[in-house]
This record gives structure tokens, sequence and C-alpha cells, in this order.
């Protein structure tokens, strides 16, 4: 069927769009069994593919995992799917595997190698080969973050201490730059014992936020030269995970030793809370901008944390293995990964966004009453689009539109203009439309199926 929308432009592929949306919408979960809404649940728990799993990253668009096992010295590569099998066998990185991290412009995943000082690049899908020889960086490698808005990789010296940035895309994976420099501070790097941890990414101001869990704070740098950086925010005791929330610009700092995490603002950097109680000794954070949630891993207390973005509250504590370390989240499939260090499992939590109730359903709006004229009964073409605004008086409502035409099932479809788009409604996928919800004519064309004879009538005023 074709109708015409706004000039006769076809309008099919939007019929198509709201099909697909009622489809998916009636359709059930991909995997069982589902979870309460508003609540985190565990629904697998599945071998590492190795020893000792620390730490864990996500690949989207792929819907892959990837696990940074240091005891069994590899990387191995699960599917982001029920059953969550590995995809591939192992890959050596030949040392301690400690930090994972995904470039989604490169393609690539990146392993840090804390025992040989290098970072391993490889392609992040399948045949996951790798891409060049190992990147050799500073002193015990051990966190790496991403940054998509330049292309560069920013990986946490344990013992330099500094933090190393090389590009993330070029051949070679070519150095950059030992931070901090001037004109972020003098010298060659971080006061000694400064211990970087974490590192995360807000792509949207080019900064990269730095664990230093010696001195307890978080460093603010410029992701790119000049390399500025603001003054460093105090955090809790011995803090080592830090995430960035995009959907309301908070900075989490999980405090391994105070058992809490820092809650601080990325635009003024102030410190909204200085130790939300979290569970024994957090490690890993965790955010899914699609549901505003944080994940923090407790790798003392064997549970997951999670915390509601929009009031910055503990809503939930969730079971996991042992020791959990790494975590990550897919904002895709709405799944939390989280490394389990001491039995070499990844617990996957289903990560359920809050349904807000359904609106009230609208009381019925009585009919427009019939014109002094009266009613005429027009035969309708089937796969065409008939204009109803010059039949029908200005706020009639729509369900007195439909319902004038007999049989009701050849009505395929209500096209409105609402000023400045095109509204679509159809009786079989309702729950699919917006035009119901504006009830009331503007410029309203109606879609009939079949043809000839059965193509049905239209009952409209007489003029």
């Amino acid at each position: 069927m074709q109708v015409h929308l706004k000039r006769r432009i076809p309008v099919f592929v939007a019929l198509g769009v709201l099909v697909l949306l009622a489809l998916l919408a009636a359709g059930g979960r991909l995997f069982e069994p589902p979870a309460a809404e508003g609540a985190a649940t565990v629904i697998a728990t599945v071998p590492s593919g190795g020893n000792g799993p620390f730490d864990v990253a996500v690949n989207p668009g792929a819907n892959l995992v990837y696990v940074a096992n240091t005891g069994s010295q590899d990387l191995s590569v699960l599917s982001g799917a029920p059953p969550f099998n590995a995809v591939t066998l192992p890959l050596p990185v030949g040392g301690a595997a400690a930090g994972v991290a995904y470039n989604p412009n490169g393609n690539a995943v990146f392993v840090s190698d804390a025992t040989n000082n290098v970072i391993m690049p490889y392609l992040a899908v399948a045949p996951f080969m790798v891409l060049g020889p190992p990147i050799v960086t500073g002193n015990a490698p051990a966190y790496i973050a991403a940054n998509p808005a330049n292309n560069r990789i920013y990986v946490s010296n344990v013992l330099q201490p500094d933090i190393a940035v090389f590009d993330g895309t070029a051949p070679g994976f070519p150095f950059i730059a030992s931070l901090p420099q001037p004109p972020c501070a003098p010298g060659p790097g971080f006061a000694p014992g400064s211990v970087p941890r974490g590192v995360a990414i807000n792509p949207t101001t080019n900064q990269i936020y730095v664990i230093l869990s010696g001195v307890n704070q978080l460093w603010i740098m410029d992701g790119a030269a000049p390399w500025g950086c603001l003054p460093p925010v105090p955090v809790g005791a011995s803090p080592i995970g830090v995430a960035y929330n995009s959907s309301n610009n908070h900075i989490y700092v999980a405090n391994n030793v105070s058992n809490n995490v820092t809650v601080i603002d990325a635009s003024t950097f102030n410190v909204l809370n200085p130790g939300l109680p979290v569970g024994a000794n957090p490690v890993g954070v965790a955010v899914n901008p699609t549901t505003n949630r944080i994940y923090v891993a407790n790798a003392g207390g064997n549970t997951v944390s999670v915390i509601d973005g929009s009031t910055d509250t503990v809503v939930q504590t969730v079971p996991v293995g042992s020791t959990p370390q790494g975590i990550a989240a897919n904002p895709l499939s709405n799944l939390v990964f989280v490394a389990n260090y001491n039995d070499n499992t990844i617990s996957v939590i289903e990560d359920m966004p809050t349904v807000s109730p359904p609106p009230p359903t609208p009381t019925p709006t009585a009919p427009a009453p019939p014109p002094p004229g009266g009613m005429e009964q027009v035969a309708l073409q089937g796969g065409t689009c008939v204009p109803v605004a010059s039949t029908y008086p200005d706020a009639t409502p729509i369900a007195t539109i439909a319902g004038a035409v007999a049989p009701p099932n050849v009505l395929q479809g209500l096209w409105q203009f609402d000023g400045v788009t095109w509204l679509g409604y159809s009786p079989q996928f309702p729950a699919a439309s917006n035009l119901t919800q504006l009830d009331r004519l503007d410029v309203v064309f109606i879609c009939v199926s079949g043809s000839g004879p059965n193509a049905g009538t239209f009952s409209r005023p007489v003029i």
C-alpha cells in the first residue's frame, strides 16, 4: 500500500517503522528469566576464559566482552549475548594482564602487560589478530582508557608514576606524551607516592580524570596539548576506580579503604558527596548512561552497589562472584559484566530501567454533531489516501474519523500534520502511535486497503 503525506510524499517507510515498533513492543525479552522492572538481577555467571580476571571492557556494536586475566596472562573474548560463551581462545599477552580498553574508532582492543611494561594491541573482532608489536609504555602499566573524541589512549603507569598517552589509530600506535607536563605541572610527572590508578574520559570536554591512590586525589587534565590541568580534587581513602556519567555530568570515584564513593560535579568540580557508602572495598566503577545508573564492584563484600544517577543514592546491592574487580556496562543491551577475580567467572547483571506508569486513559470524547446537511457515503479506492480536513470541521476527534470508515478492517492508517512533522496512526498498532495523543483533527489523510467495491466507504459531512 502507498499513502501520501504532505504533497504526495510516500510514507510506506514510515508505516514500516510503525509495524517494527509494534513488533518490538510485543516481543519478549532476548533471554530469560526476566527481571523485575527497575531491578538489577544477575542473569548468568559464566567462565571468564582465563584465571584471575582483573578488568573488563565491552564492544557495544559487536556485542563482545574483553577480559584481562592476570593469573593466566591472557585476554579472553566473550559473546555479549546468552549463553555468553567465549568466541575465541585466550590470546597471550606475555605477562600480567591488568587493564583492557576498547577503541571504537580504531576497532582495536588494548591490554596492559604490567610485567613487561607494554600494551598489546589486538583487532577487536574475529580473527582477533595482533595489530603490531607491543607498545612500550612506563613502569607497571595498569588501567587504560580510550578517548573516542581524539583516538588517544591513556595508560596509568603505577610505578612511574605518570600517564602515558599514545595514538589509538595510527600505524604502530606512536607514543605522544607522558602526563602531567607543563603547563599542567612542573617536572616530568606526578610526585613520588602518587600511585596513579583508574582513568576515565569525558569526551565532551576532552578531559581525562586520573586517580592518584597514594595521595587520595582526583586529577583533571586536558586530553590534548597544551595539557592544562585543574587543581586536584580530594577524595576518599585509597581511591582506585573512576567513571564519568554523561547522563548527569557527574564523576564517581571508588574509595577502597573508606568503603564509599565520592561524587563530583564535572562542570564545577565541586564535591557533591564526599562519601556515599557502598560495599566493602570498592574497586571498579561502570556507568550505564541509558539507565542513568552507576555500578560499583565491591571486592571485599562480593557485591555490586547500584547507584541511581538521578538522586545519587544507592538503590540496590547485588551479590556477585568472589572478589569482583573490573566492571563494564553495555548501554545497548543494558547488561553489566563483572570480573570476579578469585573464582574466574564473569557475573552478568541485567540493568532494568524503571518504567514509568502508563498515562491515564483519556475520557472518551463525544463525537462531533453531524452538520446540518447530513452525511454521505463516499466509496474509497484501496491503496490511496483521502484528505478529510476539508470535510470535517476543525477539532473533530480522531476517533470520529476512524469510526467513519466501513468496514473497519480496511482502515490502514491515519496521518496528521501538526504544523511541523507528520504523525502516523493505524488501528493495528496503536501503541506505536502518537497521533491519538493529539486527539484532534488538524490536517488528516485517511488510508485504506483493498480495491473496487470491497474497498469500503467513508462517511463524511455533506458540503
